[in-house]
């Protein structure tokens, strides 16, 4: 079994900039560059899990406005992509791990504000939206940038200390728990305490399993890696 406590040793050409093997090594960062079989499974995992509840406005936003709903659908898809890319690029830049995790959460919140501008840009008649609101643009970007701030916080605490997995698994069921109470927030408009009280239930329900999917995965991939 892969030691947890111990720092894998990261691609040698980022060396300097990276403190924490373990969270490197977790993510598909090798001795000899990215482990891209590693990385596949970790976004195909994600992306199977729906990225933990309610990640984006398309968990929550279905039957609000129809005109938002394709975009939002767009961007869930291809959210996988940008996680993985975000943190992996914040780990072998970065030393500190707050620098890994804002820096993370910063690129992801600007590749998803990015695109979603890109498919107003290119399909917004097909969309029905002639302009772009701006306050669309800032849940985009506020709700892209607490997902990545939780799911970077979770993947540290889990390769803080000894049994990785349960750590990993406690970790991200409160990243996904707190994301989808972000959403709740910024998009569902909850005023009823009932209504509130129903909706962390079924939250919390979703959190735990999304976590066990996200920890399967992980630790499905370190395998696939020879970890």
């Amino acid at each position: 079994m892969h030691p947890t406590s111990s720092a894998a040793i990261p691609d040698p050409r980022y060396a300097t900039g990276v403190s924490n093997g373990a969270l490197a090594d977790l993510l598909g960062v090798g001795t000899s560059g990215v482990r891209w079989r590693q990385v596949a499974v970790i976004v195909v995992g994600t992306w199977l899990s729906a990225g933990g509840p309610a990640q984006l406005p398309t968990l929550a936003g279905f039957g609000a406005e129809s005109n938002t709903n394709v975009a939002d659908a767009l961007l869930y898809f291809v959210s996988p992509f940008l996680f993985v890319f975000s943190a992996i690029t914040a780990v072998r830049s970065f030393q500190s791990s707050l620098a890994i995790v804002v820096s993370s959460a910063l690129l992801h919140s600007l590749l998803s504000t990015g695109i979603r501008v890109a498919m107003w840009l290119g399909w917004g008649d097909l969309l029905g939206q002639n302009t772009l609101p701006g306050q669309d643009l800032l849940r985009v970007g506020a709700t892209a940038f607490s997902w990545m701030t939780f799911s970077m916080c979770a993947l540290h605490y889990s390769v803080a200390g000894e049994h990785r997995w349960t750590r990993m698994t406690r970790g991200l069921c409160a990243a996904f728990l707190a994301q989808s109470l972000v959403v709740a927030a910024l998009y569902l408009g909850l005023t009823d305490l009932v209504q509130w009280i129903g909706y962390v239930a079924i939250s919390a329900m979703a959190s735990i399993f999304f976590a066990w999917i996200w920890t399967f995965t992980f630790r499905f991939g370190l395998r696939q890696a020879g970890g």
